[in-house]
């Protein structure tokens, strides 16, 4: 799994302009439309609703908020992307965001994700 933006930021190689910026001001910061985009087109249903990749990767991000806020940086919010599979004007329907899975041929059959029971747990827990 790649280190994840947070981590690069904490990480020696950071800009110095953001290191200034982050020093010298601290502005509030906002985590917009963080993103696992798994190609599940070929799974089985069963498969693509335990999607273990996404929940890794908002672990792995929400811990290294956790430790930038703990070591001062002003965040003001996280928003995971995305609250349901969408359609992708690059990509149609071949890669899936979201903790909701939808099956584009039925909407109404919609289904919860792993990730979107773990993602509550989590957030309830903090």
């Amino acid at each position: 799994m790649k280190p994840s933006p947070l981590q690069k930021i904490k990480s020696k190689s950071k800009t110095c302009l953001l290191a200034k910026l982050v020093s010298s001001r601290n502005p509030l910061t906002y985590i917009t439309e963080n993103v696992a985009d798994l190609d599940t087109g070929n799974l089985t249903l069963p498969d693509a609703l335990a999607d273990n990749g996404r929940i890794q990767n908002h672990c792995s991000h929400l811990s290294c908020l956790k430790c930038s806020i703990n070591d001062g940086f002003s965040v003001a919010g996280y928003f995971a992307w995305s609250l349901m599979d969408n359609y992708e004007f690059g990509n149609g329907y071949t890669l899936w965001f979201g903790m909701n899975w939808v099956n584009f041929t039925n909407p109404a059959d919609g289904r919860e994700k792993t990730s979107r029971k773990w993602f509550s747990m989590f957030i309830i827990k903090q």
